[in-house]
């Protein structure tokens, strides 16, 4: 294919070049988006504390009753579903829950967590913790930290052991800033005077 003048021809030189710069790509772009798969985990269950009962949803406002029987009524169905609480925010972390979704006997929970604050800020899965009516809660263990930096959004992906979920609440504890308290599902809502 390549005659013996092969001026104006790629040399092969060239092409190993090319595919070098093509793997430095890939690689740097594999840690820019680091940060976006280290919110990412699969979440184990513990069972609740010995003398510890159900937990206590809050009360639900009357105009959010008819979303919170419509999406368990999807997850049961297994279709996703929105949360009943779809944003929570303290002062320098904004969660927004975008899909809750059945899968094989598990929930994910989809969403972005963006750091609302002028300064990089450590955050790991460990500061995210679910429970359910039982009391059962779902969290993460000794995960890496991810640094996020100001006004910047990473992509939230957990899958948590739920089959069935009739009610779950997420808290996100952060240390010296306050706890963020969402409402995922619930099943019986009791509404608001």
């Amino acid at each position: 294919m390549f005659n013996s003048d092969q001026r104006g021809q790629p040399s092969w030189r060239t092409a190993l070049l090319i595919f070098l710069a093509l793997i430095v790509v890939i690689q740097v772009m594999s840690h820019r988006t680091g940060s976006e798969t280290a919110l990412q985990r699969h979440f184990a269950a513990n069972s609740p504390a010995p003398g510890t009962g159900q937990i206590t949803l809050p009360a639900v406002p009357t105009a959010l009753l008819e979303r919170a029987r419509t999406t368990v009524e999807r997850l049961l169905g297994g279709a996703s579903g929105q949360a009943l609480t779809p944003v929570g925010q303290n002062q320098a972390l904004r969660v927004e829950i975008t899909a809750l979704e059945p899968q094989d006997g598990h929930l994910r929970v989809r969403g972005t967590v963006t750091n609302i604050s002028a300064a990089p800020l450590e955050l790991s899965l460990d500061a995210f913790k679910f429970s359910d009516e039982r009391g059962t809660t779902y969290a993460s263990h000794g995960s890496p930290s991810t640094a996020l930096p100001p006004h910047q959004p990473v992509p939230l992906d957990i899958t948590l052991p739920v089959d069935h979920p009739r009610f779950l609440r997420l808290q996100i504890t952060s240390p010296g800033l306050d706890t963020i308290d969402m409402v995922l599902i619930n099943a019986a809502p009791t509404p608001t005077p």
